[in-house]
């Protein structure tokens, strides 16, 4: 295995911040016929769901 080879598998088990329950619900309901899931990492699906949103907009403070 190449040092590419090697290091693709390492970005796919780093966990992804965009990844949040927001959008795994946003995928899954816009699903119209069926859905396949899959997760690159064991776990990877659990962590994204209990990620917490810190949102920095602003508009809390309105």
């Amino acid at each position: 295995m190449g040092a590419a080879a090697s290091s693709g598998a390492a970005a796919a088990n780093t966990p992804n911040p965009i990844l949040t329950l927001e959008l795994v619900y946003t995928g899954i309901t816009r699903a119209r016929d069926w859905l396949t899931l899959v997760e690159t990492g064991r776990g990877m699906l659990d962590e994204a769901v209990t990620r917490e949103v810190v949102r920095v907009s602003g508009l809390g403070r309105l």
